[in-house]
């Protein structure tokens, strides 16, 4: 059902709609006879058009006008019953011209550039190849720069897969630079710099995505393990239980240790 047919539609039910009204006063026996004609062939058009644009109801219901106006088997009333009926038919017609059209379809969601190569460097990421996947992510920050999340995912692969701290905490930074409310890139640069020994900046880290989002439990964990690298155990103490009871786990030897230095 192409827009052009719609509006051959709409332009038959606008001229039966006024052949309809226009009936109502008494006129010559002809007209009434060229009106069967005109509006049940508007009619069939419509029940077609409805069909076409999946509207059943509206199918049912052009089926029931072109029945009652068909010319060929007339169906015979008085002339009140018809006025009613002219009448009714001619708000049925233009109501149809609102609702015989096809369905909207549904807007696609616009999906930012670089977006297609992020989701194949995950998906090498997911198989264990950073190398590829690396190349993914840095194609998918060349079709869009402000992309952060291509930033944060290229920083995993740095940290995680390749243990490349220094670059991991570059990504990580661009990251941020892009979307300061993210908790993970902030987490996680907390990490990179875990891993390099460098606890302070970590602590910084993990205590921003901490204010972001208090129930980030790997913050709190890693909260907690740079502390206890720190030698501050009451502060990894604190953190620690906060990990675990947001479901992490710590390790039961660490945890012994720790039991002499709470606050009894």
């Amino acid at each position: 059902m192409t827009k052009e047919h719609i509006w051959y539609r709409n332009i038959a039910a606008s001229i039966s709609l006024f052949m309809l009204l226009l009936a109502i006063p008494r006129l010559p026996y002809g007209y009434y006879t060229f009106l069967r004609w005109v509006v049940s062939a508007t009619a069939l058009f419509s029940v077609w058009a409805a069909h076409e644009c999946k509207r059943k109801s509206w199918v049912f219901v052009m089926g029931g006008i072109a029945i009652l106006f068909n010319p060929i088997i007339p169906v015979h009333l008085s002339k009140g019953a018809w006025v009613a009926i002219d009448f009714c038919a001619a708000i049925v017609f233009f109501v149809s011209m609102f609702h015989i059209k096809p369905e909207r379809k549904p807007k696609e969601e616009k999906t930012s550039p670089g977006t297609s190569k992020q989701m194949l460097g995950v998906a090498y990421h997911n198989k264990g190849m950073y190398d590829e996947a690396i190349v993914e992510y840095k194609k998918a920050i060349e079709m869009n720069p402000e992309h952060s999340s291509a930033y944060y995912a290229l920083g995993v692969a740095y940290s995680y897969g390749k243990k490349m701290y220094d670059e991991a905490i570059v990504a990580y930074r661009k990251a941020i630079e892009i979307d300061p409310s993210s908790a993970k890139a902030h987490c996680y640069l907390g990490v990179a710099y875990h891993n390099k020994g460098m606890y302070d900046e970590a602590i910084v880290e993990y205590k921003k995505a901490i204010e972001i989002s208090s129930s980030f439990t790997e913050a709190h964990h890693g909260l907690g393990t740079a502390y206890y690298a720190k030698r501050e155990y009451r502060l990894a103490i604190k953190h620690y239980d906060r990990a675990i009871e947001l479901g992490s786990s710590v390790s039961p030897e660490v945890l012994e240790f720790l039991e002499q230095y709470r606050v009894r």
